[in-house]
């Protein structure tokens, strides 16, 4: 039902879903920082993975390729090669949330999280990128097709953190309570995205 999956310096949740008396499927998008973009394509593919596009040195820095994995989710694969890379203070693994009406977004993404805007790339009066600081974690934003996604936020307070989310106009999944493994609640915005906070 449950595991955790250390990628470098990063941790990912993996939970199962799709059935009876479990979450849904919720295919989610992630920034990968690896050494060698090309030979960890080519891994990816050998697992499994197709391509959404090959390795490429793109303009923003980097040389990346995408691939979609078995289960839906996505992986931008990159290697930083220079100053202009957006990469340098991001971990191994940066979740990207894809979704329509981003600037809109970002302003919830302060409010209900306390997100901080560590960078961002406007082009034609619109918001084509951003990344933010959530504590000491990150989290990269963009225009794109809408890749609804569940994200655990480990917090000093739980309770404040869901009533600020609640505040800033989510909808509740779990009011927090004490569990087995920790404290816990969990909000669902107005994209689709939900938020569960807990202190372990």
């Amino acid at each position: 039902m449950h595991r955790e999956v250390r990628v470098g310096d990063s941790m990912v949740i993996v939970g199962e879903g799709g059935g009876a008396g479990v979450m849904p499927l919720r295919p989610v998008a992630f920034h990968v920082l690896v050494k060698d973009a090309d030979a960890t394509f080519k891994r990816a593919i050998a697992a499994g993975a197709r391509s959404l596009g090959e390795p490429a040195d793109r303009s923003y820095g980097e040389r990346s390729g995408f691939v979609a994995d078995p289960f839906g989710n996505h992986w931008y694969i990159s290697t930083p090669i220079g100053p202009e890379s957006f990469t340098g203070a991001a971990r191994t693994v940066t979740p990207v949330l894809h979704v329509q009406g981003a600037a809109d977004y970002l302003g919830f993404l302060k409010q209900a999280l306390g997100a901080v805007e560590d960078m961002r790339h406007d082009e034609g009066g619109r918001l084509r990128y951003a990344r933010l600081r959530i504590g000491d974690a990150a989290v990269e934003l963009g225009e794109g097709e809408p890749m609804p996604g569940s994200f655990l936020l480990y917090v000093p307070d739980p309770d404040a953190r869901y009533e600020q989310a609640m505040a800033a106009g989510a909808t509740s999944l779990m009011p927090p309570a004490d569990q087995p493994y920790g404290r816990i609640g969990g909000v669902e915005d107005a994209r689709g995205n939900q938020w569960f906070f807990s202190r372990p």
